[in-house]
């Protein structure tokens, strides 16, 4: 593995790399490289711990961030947990760690896959967080008087990726085995919940700008009904919360002076008109989450709108033309257009610098498409949010 580990192992010299370790490592070069490779990707999405740790390239790809496990696994402070669906030990990590359990609350963790319960034994050891690792299936009862937590399969068996209601195992699959105690589960976060129709709560957390899980909380530790959790990697920027709870008398009217596109978690949890609450701004239309006001909230992303007219194509080719644009960044919601097939229509009228960029906003207001003209503004200084 550390001979391993001096060569680049790109995808440009993955060839010549891997005919280099056969000459060492015969049949064992492949798996080597695999594992290399892995661990680097692993680095920059769950720490430097991850440097000594197995993996499929499956498990990495569901694992967890580690700012999103160490948040959630800081809900369960003091509570006795068994992970039902443990993996190669990633969320058992967090759960293990200091922030998140007092002395004595027991941890267990459990997986119907041999293999992968190998590589979690493996990488608890790594991490200096022994714990006890049994295999088992996540819908036969294993344990007592612990809180059930589990993070069903992604993928169905054709690698395709789960966006509904379903899961591996289903939801009400381990509601009816957990009924006594319903456990906490984590969920793609562009899955309906609303369908689920789950007592409790569900929170939604986003990473750095990115929906990456809708946690759904049991009623025995449900605050409120829907949350949005927003973390960001650079401490100094502040992580906030928005809940159903705050209010949500926002309006709908006229574009202002700029728009924001809120958070994917405040999105995906229907929080959009209490964000807009929170900040003084209003929708430009009761069905999009498109904002407007007179600016941005400090730390976030808006766009000073420039022009509006109703969308037409050839509008928009000219304020392009007009402003000699090179770069033209597209966003839309609540209509058809394609950003990439419309850019590509737009492109003979981008004839300035790529340095002078513009941003597209195409949004439905009633029956209508309507275009703005905006100027991308970089994020204010200062906390994101408070919350």
């Amino acid at each position: 593995m550390a001979g391993a580990d001096a060569l680049p192992l790109t995808e440009a010299t993955l060839l010549t790399d891997l005919t280099t370790l056969r000459k060492r490592l015969a049949d064992r070069a492949a798996p080597v490289a695999e594992t290399v490779r892995l661990r680097r990707r692993a680095i920059g999405k769950l720490g430097p711990k991850a440097a000594g740790w197995l993996f499929t390239d499956e498990a990495l790809q569901q694992a967890t961030p580690g700012p999103v496990a160490q948040h959630r696994a800081s809900r369960l402070t003091g509570i006795g947990v068994h992970d039902l669906t443990c993996s190669i030990g990633a969320d058992l990590a967090a759960l293990l760690g200091p922030a998140a359990f007092g002395q004595g609350a027991v941890r267990l963790g459990s997986d119907l896959d041999p293999v992968r319960l190998l590589m979690a034994r493996h990488n608890l050891l790594a991490a200096d967080l022994p714990a006890p690792l049994l295999q088992a299936d996540a819908l036969t009862r294993s344990s007592r008087g612990l809180l059930g937590y589990a993070d069903p399969a992604r993928r169905d068996g054709t690698g395709r990726r789960i966006t509904s209601v379903s899961t591996l195992p289903s939801v009400s699959e381990l509601d009816t085995v957990y009924a006594a105690r319903p456990p906490v589960l984590r969920l793609p976060p562009g899955i309906d919940y609303d369908a689920l129709a789950r007592p409790g709560e569900v929170e939604v957390v986003s990473l750095d700008g990115g929906a990456r899980e809708a946690v759904l909380w049991p009623a025995e530790l449900a605050l409120v009904s829907r949350r949005a959790t927003v973390l960001v990697s650079e401490p100094a920027a502040g992580s906030w919360q928005l809940t159903s709870a705050d209010p949500d008398d926002a309006g709908v009217g006229p574009v202002g002076e700029v728009i924001i596109d809120p958070d994917a978690a405040v999105v995906r949890a229907h929080l959009v008109r209490h964000y807009a609450a929170r900040h003084g701004l209003w929708l430009l239309d009761e069905h999009l989450a498109y904002l407007t006001g007179p600016g941005v909230p400090a730390g976030v992303r808006g766009f000073a709108v420039l022009d509006s007219a109703p969308y037409r194509e050839k509008t928009v080719a000219g304020w392009a033309r007009r402003d000699r644009i090179g770069t033209l960044e597209i966003k839309q919601r609540g209509t058809p257009i394609i950003p990439d097939d419309l850019r590509r229509r737009l492109r003979p009228a981008l004839t300035g610098p790529t340095t002078a960029a513009a941003t597209l906003v195409v949004a439905r207001i009633g029956r209508d498409a309507q275009a703005f003209w905006c100027r991308a503004l970089p994020p204010s200084p200062g906390p994101a949010q408070t919350g």
